[in-house]
C-alpha cells in the first residue's frame, strides 16, 4: 500500500491489478496478474518531440 501511496504522491499513472499475457518467441504462453502497473511518466520535454 505504502508504494500506491508514493506513486500517487509522484503523479505517476499505474494500475492496482492488470493481466498481461506472456510470449516466448513469438508465442502466447500464458497470462498472468500483475500487481501494481506503471505507466512512463513523460516529461514536458519529451512531449514536445512529438
Amino acid at each position: 500500500m505504502q508504494m500506491v501511496i508514493e506513486m500517487a504522491k509522484q503523479n505517476l499513472s499505474f494500475s492496482r491489478e492488470m493481466e498481461m499475457d506472456i510470449f516466448y518467441e513469438g508465442q502466447h504462453i500464458a497470462e498472468k496478474l500483475a500487481k501494481e502497473q506503471v505507466q512512463k511518466k513523460e516529461t514536458t520535454k519529451q512531449k514536445s518531440k512529438k
